[in-house]
């Protein structure tokens, strides 16, 4: 498993006996978007909609067409839930386009 957030601290909270205090761990912000990767610009009506459904499923404020969906907190459920509310929208990919094209830019290359 790969963690979909980072947190800087200066130390990590310890146990007595030296181990990590895990309930004493501040909670990730999932607001943030964690993709550092600089966003181009909105092209169609597709990626449009697509951003707009993404930010609202994954709680992000803002979804660049070149962010990865799993790297945004997406999970196989979420994409069940994208995938329906983008047919509800015209929007149509499969689950397995979701998977092979991580990003909106590449689904939108393989939409209907």
């Amino acid at each position: 498993m790969v963690p979909t957030t980072f947190m800087k601290m200066e130390s990590l909270p310890l146990t007595t006996n030296g181990k990590v205090d895990r309930q004493t761990l501040p909670a990730p912000d999932r607001k943030q978007n964690v993709c550092t990767e600089k966003r181009a610009p909105k092209h169609s009506q597709a990626e449009q909609t697509l951003m707009k459904i993404w930010a609202e499923v994954l709680k992000v404020e803002k979804v660049g067409i070149n962010d990865n969906f799993f790297d945004l907190g997406g999970d196989s459920i979420l994409g069940t839930l994208i995938l329906a509310r983008a047919a509800q929208a015209g929007v149509k990919f499969s689950p397995r386009q979701l998977f092979e094209h991580q990003t909106i830019a590449g689904l939108t290359n393989v939409t209907s």
